[in-house]
């Protein structure tokens, strides 16, 4: 949209558009990169008729970026990206949910490379929980660490519900522990955790 809400057509996303699995295309969450391309994540399967598996980016125009294809495959058969940040590096942060993993173990946190490709480097865990286990905030925060929310009970053996901290290759980060008892429950679960001026989190 234009500063005034009216729509702003220059920027084109194509007739056809998103296209998803039955029941409908999600967009949960875009990340805007400094040269004004956009990565876009939610749950969907192609874009004006190309082929692309719930991340894609976009040219400034809202044309598809053909130069941006992951190499991700993440297990189960209902997958979805919830959240997504970006280092200063341009490495992508990604927290999923898989909806047909119910009550199983499963890795739920990813990093990309800037052109798309899995940063092996930066190796999770498995998360599990008696519901659904899903990573529903991803935060880089600024020493590198990276804070997750979402709906778990445990990362990696260690019971942390529904919130934990990595350390910059994945391994969970001991030193810290919330305590806010959340995670486990069907219908309790953190969707954003932000980084306030003093590095305490909201």
């Amino acid at each position: 949209l234009n500063t005034d809400g009216s729509i702003d057509y220059t920027f084109n996303s194509g007739g056809a558009g998103f296209a998803g699995p039955v029941g409908g295309v999600s967009i949960y969450d875009m990340y805007i990169q400094s040269d004004g391309k956009i990565i876009v994540v939610g749950d969907f399967t192609s874009y004006n008729g190309v082929s692309r598996t719930d991340i894609l980016r976009l040219n400034s125009n809202g044309t598809l970026d053909t130069s941006f294809v992951t190499n991700l495959t993440v297990p189960g058969g209902n997958t979805s990206i919830w959240k997504i940040d970006v280092d200063n590096q341009g490495k992508i942060y990604l927290g999923f949910r898989d909806s047909s993993l119910g009550g199983t173990s499963q890795k739920l946190v990813y990093r990309l490379n800037s052109d798309g490709t899995v940063d092996t480097a930066f190796d999770t865990k498995l998360f599990t929980s008696a519901s659904v286990p899903s990573a529903y905030s991803v935060r880089l925060l600024d020493d590198g660490k990276v804070i997750v929310g979402g709906q778990f009970a445990t990362y990696d053996g260690v019971t942390v519900n529904g919130l934990v901290r990595l350390l910059s290759n994945g391994d969970i980060d001991r030193t810290f522990q919330s305590g806010i008892g959340i995670g486990t429950s069907t219908n309790m679960y953190i969707l954003d955790v932000q980084q306030l001026s003093d590095e305490n989190l909201l």
